[in-house]
């Protein structure tokens, strides 16, 4: 699939608001410019993927985006900081992330995009040229589990719910309905030294903003992607295999992992949770489940395989839940 032909999107003036068909390249571009055929007098939502003929002819058939399931792309890929009542915790996060994002693949600070979304949070952008991923059916999953990778090596939280099929963002310079600030673009200077307040200045108003001409390809970040596909299709065959088996032998999955380890969502909490109890779930036994658990835990300590194997063994045994003790 030639992602020229994903140059469609939706647009919608609420989040369960009417979704109308745009070009996402020019709707994205005039709202970044602040371009006045662009301007609501609130809130301006536009999907986070774009789409072929394939959504078109859905879009037409079913008069909604609910249940589309063909292929995506993206030409920027956005992660979502938002920690709930502490903005100057959301703004120390998106500070590391653009740094690391940075100096990992040997960018420009101003190859990436970078937006306060108006509330709480940031939004930066990566430019899908940088990898070279091309469009696919489960395209979404494999932009969901990159994002997922790079935000953990960064040592930062993503709220992962933006990476639905057909998810929306909020629009560039439109207004916030509870904080009534505008979702500005910052430079990489201005999200490094700026305070909160400084820049609930700047989003008093919209703000013309700029689009990076140019992001240079990373044989690094092709071949984190190319890892990431794999593992989801092979994650994604592992469960078909389970299912038509009858097996219900079970692998850890990083939704499940985020919450056992912190406690906390970073997206939707009703979703998380629900995903992480079906995950759960696919255990066969309490035994294969605390090494799925405990394994990764042991491994980052530093102890090897067998020792890690070794030590959850013996720990089972003494609890008398191996082998049927």
């Amino acid at each position: 699939m030639n992602p020229e032909e994903f140059r469609f999107a939706f647009r919608a003036l609420a989040r369960d608001g009417e979704r109308r068909e745009i070009n996402w390249r020019s709707a994205f571009t005039a709202h970044i410019e602040a371009d006045p055929r662009a301007a609501t007098p609130g809130e301006c939502f536009l999907s986070h993927f774009q789409f072929s003929d394939e959504f078109r002819r859905h879009l037409k058939a079913t008069g909604s985006t609910a249940g589309y399931t063909g292929p995506t792309w993206l030409e920027w890929l956005i992660f979502d900081i938002d920690v709930a009542g502490d903005i100057d915790e959301a703004l120390r996060q998106a500070r590391l992330l653009a740094a690391w994002l940075v100096a990992r693949f040997k960018i420009e600070p101003d190859d990436i995009i970078i937006f306060y979304s108006g509330s709480k949070g940031f939004h930066i952008g990566l430019r899908s040229s940088l990898w070279g991923g091309q469009p696919a059916k489960e395209f979404h999953k494999y932009a969901r589990q990159f994002a997922e990778v790079l935000a953990e090596n960064a040592g930062v939280k993503i709220d992962t719910g933006v990476y639905a099929r057909v998810n929306l963002m909020r629009a560039a310079n439109s207004r916030h309905g509870k904080t009534g600030r505008h979702k500005v673009q910052l430079t990489f200077d201005e999200l490094q030294t700026l305070t909160p307040a400084e820049i609930f200045v700047i989003a008093a108003e919209p703000r013309k903003g700029w689009i990076p001409e140019h992001t240079p390809f990373s044989q690094e970040a092709a071949e984190c992607w190319a890892e990431v596909c794999r593992l989801a299709d092979d994650d994604a065959t592992a469960t078909t295999e389970r299912r038509a088996s009858g097996s219900k032998s079970g692998k850890l999955n990083p939704t499940t992992r985020a919450v056992l380890a912190d406690g906390s969502f970073i997206g939707d909490r009703h979703r998380e949770l629900f995903s992480a109890a079906a995950n759960l779930g696919e255990f066969s036994s309490v035994e294969e489940l605390v090494f799925a658990i405990l394994t990764p835990v042991g491994l980052n300590s530093g102890l090897t395989a067998s020792e890690v194997q070794r030590q959850i063994s013996c720990g089972l045994r003494h609890g008398g839940r191996s082998n049927g003790e």
